[in-house]
């Protein structure tokens, strides 16, 4: 076993220690911050291979029942809205009443 060489890990690293970047730190843990770009570009591309495969059922999915989903969120949206309209009348009865009371207290 020796000592990260940079001085910058905390552990002790042995000679296979797979560090591969070329950097001084020789340390599979260390945090010179190059080790982990390897591993963040692999994780970018399976993210980016999920996001294609998603996009492509997103497709099938609209090729085969988009109409009957326009139909769907027609519906779903329009009951948002009459909540949502709801909401404001019930807030706008709420600061009523509350005017009223501070009215009363304020006499």
């Amino acid at each position: 076993m020796k000592e990260c060489k940079s001085g910058q890990c905390e552990i002790d690293v042995s000679d296979d220690t797979g560090c591969t970047c070329g950097c001084t730190c020789g340390c599979e843990n260390c945090t010179c911050g190059c080790c982990g770009k390897v591993d963040e570009f692999i994780g970018l591309a399976k993210s980016a291979h999920h996001e294609l495969l998603k996009q492509k059922m997103k497709n099938v999915f609209e090729a085969k029942i988009g109409k009957k989903m326009d139909k769907v969120a027609e519906v779903v949206v329009a009951a948002a809205l009459l909540q949502m309209k709801d909401r404001m009348s019930e807030k706008q009865a709420h600061e009523q009443f509350e005017k009223k009371l501070m009215d009363i207290f304020r006499e």
